[in-house]
């Protein structure tokens, strides 16, 4: 059994967006044209995940967990607005950081109040095996 080939068309999907954009806009855009076309690839693989994911998890008779997802996406997100931020105020780097920081305190809070209570009691086991609780 060769299983589900998903994941191959998924890697050959970002791939051929990842090199076919960076040969396409690297010699009009420099390094901003190939970034972009690896954060396109990486978007794309992503979006495919998640679409695959929630096939299956349906398809299992699991819903998919868009609370968390959520979560996870807001924290991206607030990564992407602290690189901006500290491009464009690059004086203010230390502040940025901090105020990013303080913001991904929520988010971890979020995160951590919408897991499912057999993954906070793992936790718990594991917090208590390494400090000895």
């Amino acid at each position: 059994d060769h299983g589900n080939p998903i994941q191959l068309l998924m890697s050959i999907a970002v791939s051929v967006v990842a090199v076919g954009g960076i040969l396409l806009f690297t010699a009009a855009f420099g390094v901003v044209g190939a970034a972009s076309s690896l954060l396109l690839a990486e978007l794309l693989g992503t979006v495919i995940a998640v679409w695959y994911a929630r096939k299956w998890l349906e398809s299992s008779g699991i819903g998919f967990p868009w609370s968390l997802f959520t979560v996870a996406v807001t924290s991206i997100v607030v990564a992407a607005v602290t690189i901006a931020l500290m491009v464009l105020l690059p004086r203010a780097t230390w502040v940025v950081f901090l105020g990013s920081m303080f913001v991904n305190l929520f988010v971890c809070v979020a995160f951590a109040r919408r897991l499912p209570p057999l993954a906070v009691q793992k936790m718990r086991g594991i917090v208590a095996r390494r400090f000895g609780r």
